[in-house]
């Protein structure tokens, strides 16, 4: 397989001034993670670390889609510092690599999530598995293949779950795919209005001021037409792959199969997802383990914080 040129998240992009970099490098330091790469059969995945393996099971967390790990970065802050915490790049995202023709299902993306663990040392007793969005989908779907590996299981507004009807944000999104004949077009704004108008759309406040994260890469990344192959790739690609046939209900199927403790968190506003109650409550109904919360926010509010 080809590996394409991995600048495979917004962070990442070369288009981003050294400025909007030097923020998050600050914050990571601030939080005290360091970055580390880990190879295994000529595929890189990359990661940042805090603290050491102890006697409370460690912790790792899985971004949403065209994000990277930065995106934990505010959440880890109020976690203890001796936690041992993981946050890793999935496949084609940030300092991942990227391949060309490789599948970015949620199964697939699972089972090299499960390379990862292997590598890392984490299979050496079950771990806590957090995921947002499409990380909650990968996780949910690796806790039902390895639940040997699963101490807990948290999901905040997580893909892969059946509803009644699209969401706004989705019903949109389809219009603009079919209007302008290409995924690419619809879900890579490229222009500051553009980019603005996407996130708003998630957003339950559109008046709201748009996080600081995002109005830095309006300001130094707005212009995205001319990024390198492999966010096109990813963001076209990957979508296809996750929104297919095979994967697009992937934790929705997998759901009764999670043998550990789950928490399930979703913004009552969501407009991505949408609450998709019936779909997540029968899932879960008659099992124990199960634990279904609601915030009074919306997903990219959550997300974005």
């Amino acid at each position: 397989m080809e590996v394409i040129p991995r600048y495979g998240s917004f962070t990442n992009s070369p288009s981003l001034s050294h400025s909007v970099l030097h923020i998050f490098r600050t914050k990571r330091l601030k939080m005290g993670v360091k970055v580390k790469y880990l190879y295994n059969e000529g595929y890189q995945f990359s990661y940042f670390t805090r603290g050491e393996p102890g006697s409370r099971p460690s912790v790792l967390m899985l971004h949403g889609f065209s994000l990277n790990k930065d995106m934990w970065l505010n959440t880890i802050e109020v976690f203890p510092k001796d936690l041992h915490l993981v946050c890793l790049d999935l496949p084609g995202h940030g300092g991942t690599t990227c391949l060309l023709g490789e599948s970015y299902t949620a199964v697939a993306q699972a089972k090299r999530v499960h390379q990862f663990v292997q590598c890392a040392g984490l299979n050496h007793k079950p771990f806590h598995l957090v995921g947002m969005s499409m990380g909650g989908m990968v996780a949910g779907v690796y806790a039902a293949l390895y639940p040997a590996h699963i101490s807990s299981l948290a999901l905040f507004c997580p893909a892969g779950v059946r509803y009644l009807t699209d969401s706004e944000f989705f019903a949109q999104l389809h219009e603009l795919i079919f209007s302008k004949g290409s995924v690419e077009n619809a879900i890579i704004p490229v222009t500051e209005e553009h980019l603005e108008n996407f996130v708003k759309l998630k957003l339950k406040n559109r008046s709201k001021q748009i996080p600081w994260q995002v109005s830095l890469l309006m300001k130094n990344g707005g212009e995205r037409k001319n990024q390198t192959n492999s966010v096109s790739f990813l963001l076209e690609q990957g979508f296809l792959d996750l929104t297919s046939s095979e994967s697009r209900y992937s934790l929705h199927e997998n759901m009764r199969k999670i043998k550990a403790p789950t928490q399930i968190i979703w913004g009552k506003e969501d407009k991505v997802r949408g609450l998709c109650m019936s779909g997540v409550l029968c899932a879960l109904e008659g099992e124990e383990k199960g634990k279904l919360c609601f915030l009074s926010s919306s997903w990219a509010e959550v997300e974005l914080k």
